[in-house]
């Protein structure tokens, strides 16, 4: 890469990262446990630089802008869910799609759409909520189960997801 190219890549792009690991997912500082929102919500709250440099004499002044063009980008602070990571390791994401949801690049609706086919919120949520797979949710589609025969099946378990509605 060039010199000219490097710096047109963000500065974040290089020291924020998610790990399912560390904090569950959530956006970190690369080779730390510290929280792009910890960082973030303490300059929110009238901290400095120099505070946070202070309080984590590991973060450097560069760590911290990094921090604060992540958060400008409007992505979300959040965790990378246990059903992306069950789904990539049960074969029904390939590592790209898994990539580019752990980077908010596409949503699940949009991912759903290119599998071929639209999805119900009710299915959307029980799916992002990791109730059921997306094995599940393909034989739902499909007419091979219904939501009663899933509830019946788990125990009860999906019983308010198909009550209010699909």
């Amino acid at each position: 890469m060039t010199t000219a190219e490097q710096a047109q890549v963000p500065l974040w792009q290089d020291r924020i990262v998610k790990d399912l690991m560390i904090l569950g997912g959530k956006p970190i500082v690369k080779g730390t446990r510290i929280s792009v929102e910890l960082i973030t919500n303490q300059l929110e709250h009238g901290g400095t630089v120099a505070d946070i440099i202070s309080d984590y004499p590991h973060i450097t002044p560069e760590d911290v802008e990094a921090c604060r063009q992540y958060k400008a980008t409007g992505a979300k602070l959040s965790y990378i869910t246990w059903a992306m990571k069950d789904a990539l390791m049960e074969g029904e994401l390939t590592a790209e799609e898994f990539e580019a949801l752990k980077k908010e690049q596409i949503t699940w609706e949009e991912l759903y759409t290119l599998k071929g086919g639209g999805v119900t919120w009710a299915q959307l949520g029980a799916l992002r909520e990791g109730k059921i797979t997306w094995a599940q949710l393909d034989d739902l589609r499909a007419g091979k189960i219904t939501w009663e025969e899933l509830d019946a099946a788990m125990g009860g378990r999906y019983k308010m997801i198909w009550q209010n509605g699909e």
